[in-house]
């Protein structure tokens, strides 16, 4: 009999469904110009026309939170892809590796630990200017310590299983051994950390916009769109309420994917 996936599994991805899709629709349809200015509907509240409100400016807000969430997915995946990536390749070369070799590459992998991911967006915004591409490596190098130590952990586990060593007395070489029996075994690991690492991109790409080191006007984000709204926020909260619903959904539909991901490997 087959089983049934868990709850939260089913409802985290209900709620990713939701943010990627709005953010899906927006690259060929929004109901408004997210970036048009009328001032005489500044701090609308919500209407026919206006579903969730307007900003501010007189700007339509759910047309900017639907943009926003592309800017905020975006972000997250290639966050999500630049850690796991060195991560993963890191951790796999100081856990196969003996002696010297897994010595000095976590001593590096704890030196950029050290960093705090609004530290590296500062250096990398003092280098290359504010802006997605500062931010995406900031988050992305900030990610690396978590997968590599997973993935380094991992391996020093299983290198010494009886499963491999049944694969090393069949004649298995080290890419074949590493790809069949020592990466799946590790998938469901780093695919739960994925989804929490994704969570901490949208918060920090959040919070980093808000500060003004990240996703630069007049291209909407969340974060620069809090920051926006707390000057107003006793004449109309909902251009604070959109952007920061959008980030609790699309934050606790990451979480809830990886505990219904872990709860799912656990029962097997």
């Amino acid at each position: 009999m087959r089983r049934r996936p868990p709850w939260n599994l089913v409802a985290g991805g209900l709620l990713l469904a939701l943010v990627a899709g709005a953010a899906l629709l927006s690259l060929v349809w929004v109901p408004h110009d997210p970036n048009q200015m009328a001032v005489t509907e500044r701090l609308a509240p919500p209407s026919r026309a206006h579903p969730l409100g307007t900003d501010p400016f007189g700007r339509d807000l759910l047309s900017r939170v639907m943009v926003g969430a592309r800017t905020t997915l975006g972000v997250g995946l290639a966050v999500v892809l630049i850690g796991a990536g060195a991560g993963v390749a890191l951790g796999t070369l100081a856990g196969l590796g003996r002696g010297w070799t897994d010595e000095v590459l976590m001593r590096l992998i704890d030196a950029l630990a050290a960093f705090p991911s609004v530290l590296l967006a500062l250096m990398l915004v003092a280098v290359m200017g504010p802006g997605a591409v500062s931010t995406t490596l900031a988050l992305g190098l900030a990610a690396v310590p978590a997968f590599a130590r997973l993935t380094r952990s991992g391996l020093l586990s299983l290198r010494e299983s009886p499963l491999v060593e049944a694969a090393r007395a069949v004649g298995a070489g080290p890419g074949r051994l590493f790809r069949h029996h020592l990466l799946p075994n590790l998938e469901p690991l780093l695919l739960v950390e994925a989804s929490l690492t994704f969570a901490r991109a949208v918060v920090a790409e959040a919070g980093l916009s808000y500060l003004g080191l990240g996703i630069q006007p007049p291209w909407p984000s969340w974060g620069r769109m809090l920051r926006e709204a707390q000057s107003f926020i006793a004449l109309s909260p909902y251009p604070a309420l959109a952007p920061g619903l959008a980030m609790v959904l699309t934050v606790l539909g990451l979480h809830l994917v990886g505990d219904g991901l872990r709860d799912r490997w656990t029962r097997r």
